[in-house]
């Protein structure tokens, strides 16, 4: 009996292998790392499956940033995520609400001093009476701390304070201090801030005039971005010595002309380095014959400007083409919201 000969036609079984089992690690963790760049919460990508999580907990990048909302947020979730980044810098972000009666808790201070020596970035946005309660929370020493944003709202008694502040932040380079802080609070600050070294300085303070403040400001030769909203008048300027002040690394200049007296800072200063100037207004009170102010600053110490930006400002064409005549380097010119051109 003949036998019958069968044949496969059938193809080999193919096994399908998830993608991200096929990139390495190493490739993997950078994926994750400019995801969290962009706003992603780390623990979420700890869900997808046990290989992301593997790499997520291993990964120490993942978790230097840790966004803390004092009403919604457990200490001891910041305490986890501090520990996974060991032993790199760390950056934190509190947010206290503007609430005036809040109370930090108790267990925010022995969280605090654990991070301190790691600590280079810091952000606090809270009700002036939390940012006292904060700061009397912190450290005599923040070795690395690098860049210092205070956010508040409300007033506070800072006198209150004294002496007990005694804070050195010797790696500061980058300050933001916003809204109307309380007039002690000036007093007390600068004493702690190394103003010299400063790089990147940003004051909004649009209810309370300091003129103190404008020595510190004029003070820090090495800044190289400065951006002031800051209702100084005439008066102000009375508290300065008669001297130029020197700022050869300022490439960005923004001011906030409140009134009338904040061109005035103009006037003292040399900013050989300038490149970038933006002059705004709510009220309009930029005088069109201030712009020879800039006319004269320039006459005074050449610079090389490449961008200017007049927001909400009263202008004479005249001298602002005379103004701007001078740079042949001028590769942005924008004027936005002008009252009038005269």
């Amino acid at each position: 009996m003949a036998m019958t000969t069968f044949t496969s036609t059938s193809k080999p079984m193919e096994v399908s292998i998830p993608l991200h089992h096929s990139v390495p690690t190493e490739i993997t963790s950078l994926i994750f790392v400019f995801e969290i760049q962009n706003g992603r919460d780390p623990t979420e990508l700890a869900l997808v499956c046990k290989d992301w999580k593997d790499i997520t907990y291993g990964t120490r990048a993942l978790w230097t940033h840790f966004s803390f909302d004092l009403k919604t947020t457990s200490v001891s979730r910041a305490y986890r995520w501090f520990h996974l980044s060991q032993p790199l810098p760390f950056s934190l972000e509190i947010s206290a609400g503007y609430d005036t009666c809040v109370v930090l808790p108790t267990e925010l201070t022995p969280l605090i001093h654990s991070i301190t020596p790691r600590l280079i970035n810091l952000s606090f946005h809270g009700s002036q009476s939390a940012i006292v309660q904060f700061f009397k929370a912190l450290p005599p020493l923040l070795p690395l701390l690098h860049e210092l944003c205070l956010e508040g709202q409300g007033s506070a008694d800072w006198n209150t304070f004294y002496p007990k502040v005694e804070i050195d932040l010797p790696s500061l380079r980058s300050l933001s201090l916003s809204s109307c802080f309380y007039p002690g609070f000036c007093r007390l600050f600068p004493s702690i801030i190394p103003w010299s070294k400063l790089t990147n300085l940003e004051i909004v303070w649009p209810q309370a005039s300091m003129p103190n403040l404008l020595i510190y400001i004029l003070e820090c030769h090495n800044l190289i971005k400065c951006r002031l909203d800051l209702p100084f008048t005439t008066a102000d300027f009375t508290v300065l010595p008669h001297k130029e002040y020197h700022l050869p690394h300022l490439r960005s200049l923004h001011l906030k002309l409140c009134n009338t007296g904040v061109i005035q800072l103009l006037d003292y200063v040399h900013l050989p380095a300038l490149t970038e100037l933006e002059l705004s207004s709510t009220y309009c009170h930029f005088c069109p014959k201030q712009i020879q102010k800039l006319i004269a600053l320039y006459e005074r110490c050449p610079f090389a400007l490449e961008s200017l930006a007049l927001n909400q400002l009263t202008l004479d064409v005249g001298l602002c083409i005379e103004f701007t005549s001078k740079f042949r380097t001028l590769t942005s010119i924008r004027v936005d919201g002008s009252d009038s051109f005269r």
